[in-house]
């Protein structure tokens, strides 16, 4: 049985480069504009810093915006030291 360091550890070596939020690959970043989409990611920051719910699916068709407000949420998250992982899918 692992422990629970040594789990974090090994998962640590295992990165897929450009799939983190704020990897330089991913340029230009994306992020929400000053007050826009508040509805969105107010919701969504209750629903994730409640005890019940820590991860999301955003579901919308192409241009919608869903990367902005994850990469919004992943900023604001990391910011509060909150943020535990991230995995973004380009095309």
């Amino acid at each position: 049985r692992f422990s629970d360091d040594g789990i974090w550890h090994m998962l640590s070596q295992k990165i897929a480069l450009g799939a983190t939020y704020d990897s330089p690959m991913r340029q230009p970043r994306s992020s929400c504009y000053s007050g826009t989409r508040l509805e969105a990611t107010q919701a969504l920051k209750a629903s994730l810093t409640g005890v019940d719910r820590k991860i999301v699916w955003l579901v919308g068709g192409s241009g919608t915006g869903k990367s902005t407000i994850a990469f919004s949420l992943a900023e604001h998250f990391n910011e509060q030291k909150k943020l535990a992982a991230t995995f973004f899918f380009s095309q």
